[in-house]
C-alpha cells in the first residue's frame, strides 16, 4: 500500500458545493443506501462544511444510523487519510483497521473502517487541489453485519455524480 496519496488527474472543483452538502444526496438515495434519515443537521467543522443525517431506532430494533458528508475546499483530506493510515500502522493499530484503496468515478479514494464488526467506516475522495469529500457512516444493529464501507463507496459515487452535473 502506498504511503502517500495518489495525485488527481482530473480535479473537480468542490467550491460551488461547499455551502450545500445536504443537496448532494436525496431522501431516496439515503434510503437505498440503508440510511433513512429522521434528522438532518448542517454545520461547519474542522474546516469543512458538513451535512449529517441520523435515525435512532433503539426503541424498536436496537439500531442507530448516521451518515455525514464533509466538503473540504482546503486541507487535502485524502493526504490526511494516508497520513492517518501510516500513523495507525506505526502504532500497530492497523490490525483493527481495514484500509482500502478505491477509484470513485476516476478520483482516488480510500476507506478506513472497523475490521471487527464493520459498524463504522470513513470514505475519503480526493478531488484535487487540496479539496476532497469525506463520508462517514455509523450503523449499529444487533441484527446484521453491515457492509458499511461498500455502502460508503456507493454514496461517494453518487456524491461525485452530483458535483459533476
Amino acid at each position: 500500500m502506498p504511503s502517500v496519496a495518489p495525485s488527481v488527474s482530473r480535479p473537480v472543483d468542490l467550491g460551488p458545493y461547499y455551502d450545500q452538502p445536504c443537496s448532494l444526496l436525496n431522501a431516496q438515495q439515503l434510503t437505498e443506501l440503508g440510511f433513512p434519515a429522521d434528522d438532518q443537521i448542517e454545520d461547519e467543522q474542522d474546516g469543512a462544511r458538513v451535512c449529517a443525517w441520523s435515525r435512532d431506532n433503539s426503541n424498536t430494533d436496537a439500531s442507530f444510523t448516521l451518515l455525514s458528508i464533509s466538503i473540504y475546499t482546503t486541507g487535502d483530506p485524502l493526504a490526511a487519510a494516508y497520513q492517518k493510515f501510516n500513523s495507525d500502522r506505526a502504532e500497530d493499530k492497523w490490525q483493527t483497521i481495514a484500509f482500502g484503496e478505491h477509484t470513485v468515478r476516476g478520483l482516488p479514494a480510500v476507506t478506513r473502517g472497523d475490521r471487527d464488526d464493520g459498524s463504522q467506516c470513513e470514505a475519503t475522495v480526493g478531488a484535487g487541489n487540496g479539496q476532497g469529500i469525506v463520508i462517514l457512516g455509523h450503523l449499529y444493529t444487533y441484527n446484521e453485519k453491515p457492509e458499511l464501507c461498500d455502502r460508503l463507496v456507493t454514496a461517494a459515487e453518487l456524491v461525485v455524480d452530483a458535483v459533476r452535473r
